[in-house]
């Protein structure tokens, strides 16, 4: 197996491990409960208690939150991907399509870091989705594969080292961070960025890429 063949085998294995973390994440915004602002947490200081969503993570990611939030900027990111709709529990089908296409096309796009992109407000189980893989070179994809640039004029970075079930909790305080901050809370498409091998790394790294409205 080649080192570009155990990147996407590592890509697949991470999409599938995080599969449940990464449909949560994906999930309708949910609405802050009225009774939540006012709840009074020993250690927890007031500007949190008005902050649900960030209150359900640890106190390092909070101020991790609102540090990446306060500080948006260009994104741009360019992979080759297959897009398609359907069901979160087919990610792994696509992704098995994607690499043998890039294998009969003989692409090799250097980087090779995995993506999962969410393009739209998902419906139930269902989304318009994307797997994909970083590109640092030049390279000319045919369908059903395409070269696709992420350009956003002012995105959130927010890298997190753990369980991939966090991405939900991540996302939606996130957005609530930038409600409360920039009066405009997050769009899609948001894209997850792979960067460890969790067969290698007990608390495996990615990096949570969201598009501030």
């Amino acid at each position: 197996m080649t080192k570009f063949q155990r990147t996407w085998a590592l890509a697949a294995a991470v999409m599938l491990l995080g599969l449940a973390g990464i449909l949560a994440f994906a999930q309708k915004k949910p609405a802050v409960e009225p009774q939540a602002a006012g709840i009074q947490k020993k250690g927890i200081g007031t500007e949190d208690q008005a902050s649900p969503m960030l209150l359900k993570l640890d106190a390092a990611d909070r101020e991790k939150v609102r540090a990446a939030v306060a500080r948006p900027g260009p994104v741009r990111i360019e992979a080759i991907v297959q897009e398609f709709d359907g069901p979160f529990n087919s990610v792994a089908g696509h992704m098995d399509t994607l690499l043998n296409e890039l294998k009969t096309q003989k692409l090799n796009p250097g980087k090779g870091t995995g993506l999962m992109i969410v393009y739209s407000e998902p419906h139930g189980n269902t989304a318009h989705l994307g797997v994909g893989v970083e590109v640092s070179g030049p390279v000319q994809p045919k369908a059903p594969l395409k070269l696709e640039s992420f350009n956003l004029p002012q995105g959130i970075r927010f890298e997190h080292q753990g369980d991939y079930a966090h991405l939900e909790n991540l996302h939606h305080a996130i957005h609530e961070q930038a409600l409360k901050l920039h009066k405009r809370g997050t769009s899609f498409p948001a894209v997850v960025v792979l960067l460890d091998d969790p067969r290698k790394v007990p608390n495996p790294r990615y990096e949570l890429v969201e598009k501030l409205e």
